[in-house]
């Protein structure tokens, strides 16, 4: 806290003590006045998934509304139980997260580390999850398709900025090859008279 000097046996007069005031409120004006070196985001290596819902322009506009209102509490308890990253604090360093938007899904988990053996290790653990949602949402009559990308990326609640997701979204749909609104899923040995499309779920890897 600054302090008022004056010689002993003296009082600061009002004016005095009025000058020494306005000094310090301009010196904490000057202070803030500084400009401040900006934090700006990370924009890092991540092993990227993008993965989208096949047939959900479909399910939107041919569903009736019971129909709709079952499909939603399926794809909720699917996001809630199969989707949503399960990261503790021993496998914290392998977290998955995942961003959703309409019919779309992307996961990411940061590289961070420039050891190789390291970086196997995640993308390999990374990859299994990614078969393991995929697998489990095919059985819940959920086909998707989607790719594997290591790239840059940044996410965040409000905002995706990615490379990564980008390439993957252009990959996976170059590898697949299935028109994602006229593709519906259909179990083998169902009957497919309703014009329903059977079609091989599609993961691929790039980089």
């Amino acid at each position: 806290m600054a302090t008022i000097k004056k010689k002993a046996g003296k009082s600061a007069t009002p004016e005095e003590v009025s000058t020494q005031i306005q000094k310090i409120v301009d010196r904490v004006k000057r202070e803030h006045a500084r400009p401040r070196k900006k934090i700006l985001p990370k924009y890092e290596d991540y092993v990227v998934c993008f993965m989208d819902l096949m047939g959900f322009r479909h399910r939107v506009e041919q569903m009736s509304v019971p129909d709709s209102r079952r499909e939603i509490a399926k794809i909720e308890s699917l996001i809630r139980t199969v989707v949503a990253p399960r990261a503790t604090e021993e496998d914290e360093l392998f977290r998955i997260t995942a961003n959703y938007f309409s019919d779309c899904i992307c996961f990411a988990c940061s590289i961070g580390s420039v050891d190789l053996k390291w970086a196997v290790e995640k993308l390999f653990y990374f990859v299994l999850h990614m078969l393991h949602v995929q697998g489990e949402l095919i059985c819940h009559d959920v086909l998707v398709r989607g790719a594997i990308v290591v790239d840059k990326h940044y996410a965040s609640e409000r905002l995706i900025f990615s490379k990564a997701q980008v390439r993957a979204y252009n990959f996976g749909v170059e590898a697949s090859n299935l028109p994602n609104d006229t593709c519906r899923y259909q179990r083998p040995g169902r009957n497919t008279s309703r014009g329903g499309a059977q079609a091989t779920p599609a993961l691929s890897v790039g980089h």
